[in-house]
């Protein structure tokens, strides 16, 4: 199960407990992961490691 697979659900459940905070942490990283997925040269889906990276250059953002 990939990254995106596992944040729907969880995006999910803080939508309907409304947890701002959350929502909007599980959007971004949503967010990110399309714009990679989308990205010029970029297969399509994305591996663990390029998972990882992106979760690392988000953080660095916040």
């Amino acid at each position: 199960m990939n990254l995106e697979q596992k944040i729907m659900p969880e995006l999910k459940t803080a939508m309907l407990a409304k947890d701002e905070k959350s929502v909007r942490s599980l959007r971004a990283i949503k967010a990110a992961i399309i714009v990679a997925k989308t990205a010029e040269g970029a297969g399509g889906e994305l591996k663990a490691e390029d998972e990882i990276k992106l979760l690392q250059k988000l953080i660095k953002q916040r």
